[in-house]
């Protein structure tokens, strides 16, 4: 960018100029047109944009490979802020429901009976505990996340949740 700022900064700067300085991009900027079209065009989102992403990290280009996996590193942030808001604290932050996790609303809740199977439309049904209200959203899931890691950290969210009603109940009753 501070060479595309550079170039049109001088207004005397000679086109060919301005094409040399461009030039490493020439590559790249295809690939990532490419790749927002198709997540556009297939609608995707989360853990689908991840997987796509992370498939494009494994091109032979040097500089093509380096600049997907920045794209990833900037993406993966915002898994693991929401990762870590579930984790730490019980928080679903997943305002456009694009993580991995989601809550289960009353009426769907009840649990799978004998012979069905935990995965019904790309969901991965919750544990068996009457106090779980949330699940797994398989087509968010990223595919190189492992679906029994997803599940620890949906356990572990669980969990806070948990400590954190049970923390706030004794401090209520302690008034």
């Amino acid at each position: 960018m501070i060479k595309i700022r550079k170039a049109y900064s001088d207004p005397h700067m000679p086109l060919t100029h301005v094409r040399e300085q461009l030039d490493e991009y020439q590559l790249v900027l295809p690939r990532v047109d490419h790749a927002v079209h198709v997540t556009q065009q297939r609608k995707w989102r989360g853990g689908q944009i991840l997987t796509h992403i992370h498939e494009q990290c494994t091109s032979g280009d040097p500089f093509l490979k380096s600049t997907f996996q920045r794209l990833l590193h900037v993406c993966h942030k915002v898994l693991y802020q929401q990762s870590s808001a579930w984790m730490l604290h019980g928080l679903l932050l997943d305002h456009s429901n694009e993580f991995f996790i989601e809550a289960i609303s009353s009426s769907e809740s009840s649990l799978p009976g004998d012979g069905e199977s935990p995965i019904r439309d790309g969901v991965v049904e919750a544990s068996a505990s009457p106090l779980s209200c949330y699940r797994l959203r398989s087509l968010m899931l990223p595919s190189y996340l492992p679906v029994r890691v997803a599940e620890k950290i949906l356990f572990v969210g669980e969990a806070a949740q948990i400590f954190n009603f049970t923390n706030m109940k004794t401090m209520n009753a302690s008034e």
